[in-house]
């Protein structure tokens, strides 16, 4: 297996899923990052958050209704119930106890579309070539969301929530299995539907080399450019 198509494949995967998740793709590239090791990079805006999220999770114009203890393992809502906190969660995470059920789905189907579907389609789709899970490629995806999935999910499922391992560092293996779990009919789902086009960036992305022409790399315009005609 050619390890640019793999990639390709990858970062197209990503790409592909992102755009039908409503996210707004700037650029896709598989040229490799020397600084930060990587081998390929999608950059796309997320979605536009619905009220609430924008409400409970924008740190820029919300004011948390609730007080921690002064040794900060409880802390009380403005309805006067307390929960217990623990490090590593934030105030956001423990406030959902006290939304409607309606308005913390509608934040928690925002969360799924904007990070969880689009993160774990690069290595589902890169598995569907090499026939192998990249183990270490989607733990570097994880990494990028894992946080938001522990705010978002972690306090209903504890195994969303990342675990010390012996060298003391953040262990979000167990996450993404959990994630593949819960999330990953719903993926394969979304790549069965643009298989065509994720193989026709991942193609795109490999064209020679030639001169004038910016090799693996696509901008926005010309990744939904090569979405089949049939694709809604």
């Amino acid at each position: 297996m050619d390890t640019n198509y793999s990639v390709a494949i990858h970062e197209a995967g990503h790409t592909v899923v992102g755009l039908l998740c409503d996210r707004d793709l700037y650029y896709v590239s598989i040229v490799p990052d020397e600084e930060d090791g990587t081998l390929g990079r999608v950059h796309s805006k997320l979605p536009t958050p619905p009220d609430a999220v924008e409400k409970y999770t924008d740190s820029g114009h919300y004011e948390s209704p609730t007080t921690m203890s002064t040794d900060g393992k409880t802390i009380t809502l403005a309805d006067g119930r307390e929960f217990p906190f623990t490090m590593g969660e934030s105030e956001w995470t423990v406030e959902q106890e006290a939304l409607e059920a309606v308005v913390l789905q509608s934040i928690r189907d925002w969360a799924t579309q904007a990070y969880v579907l689009p993160t774990l389609a690069g290595a589902m789709a890169e598995q569907r070539v090499t026939g192998v899970w990249n183990a270490e490629g989607a733990v570097s995806d994880m990494l990028s969301v894992g946080e938001s999935i522990e705010e978002f999910f972690g306090r209903d499922d504890k195994r969303l929530v990342a675990q010390f391992d012996d060298e003391d560092t953040r262990n979000y293996g167990p996450v993404v299995e959990r994630a593949r779990e819960r999330w990953g009919d719903d993926v394969n789902e979304l790549l069965d539907r643009g298989w065509s086009w994720i193989e026709a960036v991942a193609q795109a992305l490999m064209r020679p080399r030639t001169a004038g022409i910016s090799w693996g790399t696509l901008t926005g315009d010309e990744a939904k450019l090569l979405q089949p005609p049939n694709l809604t």
